[in-house]
């Protein structure tokens, strides 16, 4: 991101977000290279492959809506259930309620088949986009 780019919210929420991404920064994340640093938070415990993912601190609705439904038992992962579905999530509630359909039934099978389906998604080249219209957070 340029230095120009908002930093107090996220960047699904950003209509047309090609004014604040350089053309490097553009190929990290189509290669989603950009993603390599959380493997660090991974190899040292903080993180998981699959779980719902870390949100910034100006997600404010989004964690309300996860402390409702106890989402924060779970690590963050990399990827998770909400990921592999952003296609059809429309609101921030449907992302919050994803995140808790797995944090309440994460199996070692449910997580291959999250981690499969991201593979997929990825090698497909449809970069996982969680743009959908949320209340500002």
């Amino acid at each position: 991101m340029k230095i120009s780019a908002p930093s107090h919210i996220p960047a699904r929420a950003i209509k047309d977000d090609s004014a604040f991404v350089s053309r490097f920064g553009a190929w990290l994340r189509k290669s989603g290279l950009d993603e390599l640093p959380q493997l660090f938070n991974i190899f040292i415990g903080q993180m998981s492959f699959v779980g719902p993912r870390p949100l910034m601190l100006s997600e404010k609705v989004l964690h309300r809506e996860r402390s409702k439904l106890g989402v924060y038992n779970a690590t963050p992962g990399l990827t998770g259930l909400a990921q592999i579905n952003c296609d059809s999530i429309n609101s921030v509630k449907e992302k919050a309620e994803l995140d808790a359909r797995y944090t309440n039934n994460i199996t070692l099978c449910t997580d291959i088949k999250i981690i499969f389906s991201t593979f997929t998604l990825f090698f497909k080249g449809k970069h996982i986009d969680e743009h959908f219209n949320s209340p500002s957070e």
